[in-house]
C-alpha cells in the first residue's frame, strides 16, 4: 500500500538494554547443601519517600520537530515525491525465495521496474496533413489518409497509460524539410519540434538517413512493410509487342521455315517425276514452276487451296502428311494468339523502360514526395529525379502531385503510374478495383530511397531507456499486433483471370495491315517496272 500522506514520530524510541546477564564459565558440579532462605514482605512503608516521587523535569520551550528541520531544505513536494517513490520501489519485485530457503535477489533494472511517472507531461509531435483526420484519429476510417500518424496515436494513448504520463500533443503540417540547415539541423516542423526541445518523442515516423543519427535516436518502427513505388495497370502486349511473332519462340520458327522448304523440295520432285511418266500425260497436267511451288506451302501453312494437284499415290500422301502438320501448327499458332490478346506486358520493370513507356506520370501530394522529387537531395538517383520530374511531372499546368483518391483513378481508368505509399494504394486497390484490374497492376522502384521508418527522439534525451522498454511491452503484449492489422490493409491477391471478352483493334492488328499494304505497295511497283518494259519492248520492237 501507498500512503498519500506522511507519518513522522514526535519522539525516539529508546532501547532498553537492562537485566542482561553475562554467561559464566561451566564448573564441576558441587555436593548439594541445604541452604537456609529467609522471607520477607514488604510494604508501602518500608520505601523511600524520594523513590516515590517523579523527578523534577525541566520545562524547555520551542522545541522543533525533525519535519520543521526537513522543510527548510527540501520543499514539501519534493519530500513527497520522495515518499511515492521509495514506496513505489518498497513494492516492487525484487526477489524470492528458493526451494533451498535461500533468497534469491534479482536484477533491478530501473527501466524494467520504473512504470510510473506520476502523470508527468510527454509531449508527442505529430504530422497531420488533411484536417479531417483529427475526427478519424481512433475510429479506423479513411485508412489512405495520415496512416503512418493514425497507428501511432493509438500506440502513444496506451504508452502513456503504461507509463502513467499526460500526453501533450503537438500537430504539425510537415516534417520540416525546407528548413534543412547547412549543418543537417532543422528548425521548423517535426524535426524542428525534436531538435530543439519542444517535443520529447515523435508520433510520425520518420526515414533513417545516415546524417540524422548525429540529432535523433531511432526508437521503433510501427510499419512491419513500407516501400514507395511508382504502381501503374499493365499496358496489353499489343502495344510494346507483334503479337503475330510471339506465339512461337526463334527455334520454333527457324524448324517451320526449315520444315516449309524440305516439303517445297519434296513436292517439286514429285510434280518433275510426274510430268515426265506417260502414265499421267492423259490428265494433262503442266508441271508447276518455283513460284508454284512456294506458292503452294504459303496455302498449306495458311489452310488455303491450291491449283496443282499430284496424281501418284505417294505425291497425295506426301500432301496429306504436309496438311495434317500444318493444321496443327495453324491450331496452335491461333491458339496462342487469342491468349496474347488477353495479356499484358512484363517488359515495363526499371525507371528507363517506364520512362519510355508511353505512359502519364504522377505522384502523391506527400511533403517528403515533394521534397525529394522537386530538388537535389542525397538519397535520390539524380539523373532519374531530374528526367522524370522536368519531363513527366513538371507540365505548364502544374506539377502532377495529386490525391491519393485521384491517382489511383487515373490508374484504374488508364494507362497512369502513380508514386504512392504501398499501404495506402492497397487500401484504394482493395476498395475500387476489380479483380481483373488488380491483376493487371504492376509497380516500378522510387528514384529514392525509402527504408523502413522509424519513430525518434532527441540524441540526448533521458527517456530513451523507458521509451524502448515500453515499445517493446506493446509488442510483446500484441496491441502493436491488433491495431497494424486494423489500421493497414493487406495487398490484394489476384485471384486470377477469368473469361473477359477482348476487343482487338488497330493496334493489333497493325502487323497485318502493315503486311497487306507491303505487298500492295510491291505489287504495284512491280506491275510499274513491267509496264515500262513492255512499252520499251514494244518501242524497240516497232523501230
Amino acid at each position: 500500500m501507498i500512503d498519500e500522506d506522511i507519518v513522522v514520530s514526535d519522539s525516539d524510541v529508546d532501547s532498553d538494554y537492562s537485566n542482561i546477564e553475562e554467561e559464566e564459565p561451566i564448573r564441576p558440579p558441587k555436593k548439594k547443601t541445604k541452604k537456609q532462605t529467609t522471607t520477607y514482605n514488604w510494604t508501602e512503608d518500608d520505601l523511600p519517600m524520594d523513590l516515590l516521587l517523579p523527578p523534577e523535569i525541566p520545562q524547555v520551550e520551542n522545541i522543533k520537530l525533525p519535519l520543521e528541520d526537513f522543510i527548510k531544505f527540501f520543499s514539501f513536494d519534493l519530500m513527497q515525491e520522495i515518499v511515492d517513490q521509495t514506496n513505489l520501489y518498497c513494492t516492487q519485485v525484487t526477489g524470492n525465495w528458493t526451494t533451498n530457503k535461500v533468497f534469491s535477489l534479482k536484477e533491478i533494472i530501473l527501466t524494467r521496474n520504473r512504470t510510473n511517472f506520476l502523470k508527468m507531461p510527454l509531449r508527442v509531435a505529430y504530422v497531420i496533413f488533411d484536417r479531417d483526420s483529427f475526427k478519424h484519429l481512433t475510429d479506423y476510417r479513411y485508412k489512405h489518409i495520415d496512416n503512418l500518424t493514425k497507428i501511432n496515436y493509438i500506440l502513444f494513448n496506451a504508452l502513456c497509460d503504461l507509463l502513467n504520463t499526460t500526453q501533450v500533443k503537438i500537430f504539425r503540417l510537415d516534417w520540416g524539410f525546407k528548413s534543412k540547415q547547412p549543418n543537417n539541423t532543422f528548425t521548423k516542423g517535426l524535426f524542428g519540434d525534436i531538435i530543439y526541445d519542444r517535443a520529447d518523442i515523435s508520433g510520425t515516423v520518420s526515414f533513417t538517413p545516415a546524417n540524422r543519427l548525429q540529432h535523433f535516436n531511432y526508437l521503433f518502427a510501427p510499419m512491419r512493410e513500407f516501400s514507395v513505388n511508382f504502381i501503374f495497370r499493365a499496358p496489353p502486349l499489343a502495344y510494346y509487342s507483334n503479337l503475330f511473332t510471339l506465339p512461337f519462340d526463334k527455334w520454333v520458327w527457324l524448324t517451320i521455315a526449315g520444315f516449309a522448304i524440305f516439303c517445297g523440295y519434296v513436292v517439286r520432285i514429285i510434280f518433275s517425276w510426274e510430268s515426265r511418266e506417260e502414265v499421267f500425260e492423259e490428265h494433262n497436267e503442266n508441271r508447276p514452276s518455283f513460284l508454284d511451288i512456294v506458292m503452294m506451302q504459303i496455302a498449306f501453312i495458311c489452310q488455303m487451296d491450291f491449283h496443282h494437284e499430284p496424281r501418284s499415290v505417294s505425291g497425295k500422301l506426301v500432301i496429306f502428311t504436309i496438311l495434317i502438320s500444318m493444321t496443327f501448327i495453324y491450331t496452335a499458332f491461333s491458339a496462342r494468339i487469342v491468349l496474347l490478346l488477353q495479356s499484358n506486358t512484363n517488359s515495363i520493370k526499371t525507371l528507363e523502360t517506364l520512362y519510355n513507356a508511353k505512359l502519364d506520370l504522377g505522384v502523391e501530394s506527400k511533403s517528403y514526395n515533394k521534397y525529394y522529387f522537386t530538388g537535389p537531395n542525397d538519397r535520390s538517383n539524380e539523373y532519374w529525379r531530374k528526367t522524370i520530374y522536368e519531363k513527366k511531372i513538371k507540365t505548364s499546368k502544374g506539377d502532377n502531385f495529386l490525391k491519393p483518391e485521384d491517382g489511383m483513378q487515373l490508374v484504374r481508368d488508364s494507362y497512369f503510374a502513380f508514386h504512392i505509399e504501398r499501404t495506402v494504394s492497397n487500401y484504394l486497390i482493395k476498395k475500387s478495383f476489380t479483380n481483373d484490374q488488380t491483376c493487371s497492376l504492376r509497380v516500378v522502384d522510387s528514384i529514392y530511397k525509402s527504408d523502413m521508418p522509424h519513430l525518434f527522439c532527441h540524441k540526448e534525451s533521458p527517456y530513451v531507456d523507458f521509451f524502448l522498454v515500453s515499445f517493446r511491452r506493446l509488442s510483446e503484449t500484441g496491441i502493436h499486433n491488433r491495431e497494424y492489422k486494423n489500421c493497414f490493409v493487406k495487398q490484394p491477391k489476384c485471384l486470377g483471370r477469368g473469361n473477359i471478352f477482348v476487343s482487338v483493334g488497330l493496334k493489333e492488328c497493325y502487323f497485318a495491315f502493315a503486311v497487306f499494304g507491303s505487298g500492295i505497295c510491291l505489287s504495284i511497283a512491280i506491275l510499274t517496272i513491267e509496264i515500262i518494259a513492255a512499252r520499251h519492248k514494244y518501242i524497240k520492237r516497232v523501230i
